[in-house]
């Protein structure tokens, strides 16, 4: 479980203020809070959308042990010892995985577009938005 400290409760504060009414529910706005709260962009408020069934499925993909595919080794390091401690899905990360020499590292939503339509429905994926500093806004 996440420990939260003062300058988080801070930072989830001046989220709530800035985001203000929404639409999403409760448990959506819980993921679009913490996707706000881990890149700093308040953007993705309006960026981010929710088929009827995707909270519902991805508590089951979760649950029936399903791999999850991330971008980048940090966030791979971030999610494991969570993961392992409650579904203990197994984690790849795809940076880590092409499976053909690459003379440049790609970025990787575009060089995996060909297998998408194959494999996203088997796979659980994050990939992981540019890190930022949330700016403290009075």
């Amino acid at each position: 479980m996440m420990e939260w400290h003062i300058s988080d409760a801070h930072s989830l504060a001046i989220i709530d203020r800035e985001v203000g009414t929404h639409t999403f529910t409760p448990a959506e706005y819980e993921l679009v809070r913490r996707v706000i709260y881990a890149t700093a962009d308040f953007e993705y408020k309006s960026l981010i959308r929710f088929s009827e069934t995707a909270l519902q499925s991805g508590a089951a993909a979760l649950a029936a042990r399903t791999t999850i595919i991330v971008d980048v080794p940090m966030v791979q390091v971030g999610i494991s010892q969570n993961i392992q401690q409650t579904f203990a899905n197994p984690i790849y990360c795809a940076m880590e995985t092409l499976t053909r020499p690459q003379k440049e590292k790609p970025c990787l939503p575009g060089a995996l577009k060909p297998w998408l339509g194959a494999i996203l429905r088997a796979f659980l994926w994050w990939v992981s938005p540019r890190p930022r500093s949330l700016p403290s806004r009075n």
